[in-house]
């Protein structure tokens, strides 16, 4: 699945990998802020958990994909990974500070 937001887009491979490009000045594509727009380029899963994309969506500013994860062999969880602005807590996170690509505290 594709989503595209303000001016970057976000898309969910059959394998579960996130790609994320265009315009990146909060993070949004998954990289670190910039002013040049970002090629085509896959969205890092935090190697302590082992993750597939099931969905994702994408704001104006910030992007966000939920993910079916395993923390450990026993424990199958749906997760939700945001990144971008974070302006009036967008991310979830608490605070306005924009955000790598990183789990919120929620699984779902």
């Amino acid at each position: 699945s594709v989503s595209s937001g303000w001016a970057h887009s976000v898309a969910s491979l059959s394998d579960g990998t996130v790609l994320g490009w265009g315009s990146n000045v909060h993070g949004q594509t998954g990289a670190k802020p910039s002013n040049e727009p970002q090629r085509v380029q896959e969205i890092m899963i935090p190697s302590e958990m082992t993750s597939t994309s099931i969905e994702i969506a994408v704001g104006a500013c910030h992007s966000m994909a939920l993910l079916s994860s395993s923390l450990n062999k026993s424990l199958e969880a749906q997760c939700l990974m945001t990144w971008g602005s974070g302006a009036d807590g967008k991310l979830g996170r608490g605070g306005p500070a924009n955000g790598k690509p990183s789990w919120n505290d929620t699984h779902v």
